[in-house]
């Protein structure tokens, strides 16, 4: 895995007094505060929509169908959007795919306040939603180093991990208490007037216009052409292959919450409150350490080690039964994850050239769509032999992908730089 570029960058301070230093280029901050505004937005939705449905159906397979519609658009639209971001203006499918999300909150809002909400309905809206993230993450994610300078570009990354993290920690609880004071559909009409400053923020945006890439290619052709760039760096390929393993088996983890919070540990409503925070709080501080650090070197040893440091701790949070030690391990499995994505996501960044990256970051994306599936399949395991055995499986897979990487892919190790 190469650099794009062989130049020697500027050296950039460090530090804890320069951890938000990204901010202050004009366009990253714009950007920033979209992503902030935005996932506030979409937390808060994520929990009214999940009361909404199972006030209206008691049923949690249905809870989990219309969850899941958001996922699915994610693997099968996932590519197109990867495309688009590479051939289009990427501030212009921004703020296209914002504009979708904030009326499809809308019109839920007013179903909802109106009383003729139907659980189809919803299920259709957050397949459509799902459909316009699919187009909004790889715009989003591939415009960080057209934005800030090369050295920046891991800061960058860090620091709109960290504001995700924090938006995860506060959504959720400010959606709990409006719904107790303005019931869901006040959250959903909330969430809609926060995509009128996301969109402010895109606007604010001042990039120069995308260059012409020469040959325009079919849809189908421009995919596999990104397919092929990916298998063809060895490195690139392993690293969105590791990246499987703390999505789908490490996120899971946050659905079986509840079931630990009940069942293992014995804590009830307000101990799951605690379990949450404490995965939130170790991904905001291992976010923000990185972020107040310079351009770290051997990426890809740390995030091996991230990958296993992620699922020893998810086996050592399985098998607790003490709530001060599960809240501790769950702080290094929520920085241990959240850790391997910001150095993953960062060593893509500065390794694939801007005509592909848009593709290649739809594939990093494809992880999220993978999600429900390992949660699926934690589910049916904690079915028969339990929460602890379906998690620490799951932290033992993860282990397991990070060993393997250090002893069989030292080429991958010592490259990614």
């Amino acid at each position: 895995m190469q650099r794009i570029s062989a130049a020697a960058r500027e050296p950039v301070a460090v530090g804890p007094r320069n951890t938000f230093r990204s901010l202050r280029y004009h366009n990253y901050r714009s950007l920033w505060f979209g992503i902030v505004f935005g996932s506030l937005g979409q937390w808060m939705e994520q929990v009214a929509l999940g009361w909404l449905v199972y006030e209206l159906t008691g049923s949690p397979l249905q809870l989990s169908l219309v969850i899941g519609a958001r996922s699915l658009p994610l693997l099968l639209f996932g590519p197109f959007g990867g495309v688009a971001a590479d051939r289009f203006d990427r501030r212009r499918i921004l703020l296209a795919s914002q504009a979708i999300v904030m009326i499809l909150a809308f019109i839920v809002a007013m179903l909802t306040i109106t009383g003729r909400v139907q659980v189809w309905q919803l299920a259709l809206i957050s397949f459509l939603g799902g459909w316009a993230w699919a187009f909004n993450i790889p715009a989003r994610q591939s415009l960080i180093p057209n934005v800030v300078p090369e050295g920046e570009v891991m800061n960058a990354v860090a620091l709109q991990a960290s504001g995700f993290q924090m938006t995860a920690i506060v959504g959720p609880s400010i959606a709990g208490l409006l719904i107790g004071v303005v019931d869901a559909g006040g959250v959903f009409l909330v969430n809609s007037a926060l995509f009128v400053l996301v969109l402010f923020a895109t606007w604010q945006l001042r990039l120069p216009p995308k260059a012409p890439d020469g040959e325009v290619l079919s849809v189908g052709r421009s995919m596999l052409e990104g397919f092929r760039f990916v298998r063809s760096d060895r490195a690139i390929f392993t690293a969105l292959l590791l990246a499987l393993f703390p999505t789908v088996f490490g996120l899971p983890v946050v659905a079986m919450m509840p079931v630990f919070a009940r069942e293992v540990l014995h804590v009830g409503a307000q101990g799951l409150g605690y379990l949450n925070s404490a995965l939130g709080v170790g991904a905001i501080i291992a976010t923000l350490t990185i972020a107040s650090m310079g351009d770290l070197s051997r990426k890809g040893r740390l995030l091996i080690v991230a990958c296993f440091s992620l699922g020893c701790f998810l086996v050592l949070f399985s098998q607790s039964r003490w709530l001060v030690l599960s809240l501790g391990a769950l702080l290094f499995v929520g920085g241990s994850r959240m850790s391997f994505m910001a150095l993953t996501n960062t060593s893509i960044q500065l390794s694939v050239p801007d005509q592909y990256r848009g593709r290649v970051m739809s594939l990093l994306a494809l992880d999220f769509g993978l999600t429900p599936l390992g949660t699926l399949l934690a589910g049916t395991i904690a079915t028969y032999w339990g929460v602890q055995a379906a998690i620490g499986l799951f932290g033992i897979v993860c282990a397991t992908a990070g060993a393997v990487g250090w002893l069989r892919l030292r080429e991958f190790r010592d490259a990614v730089t």
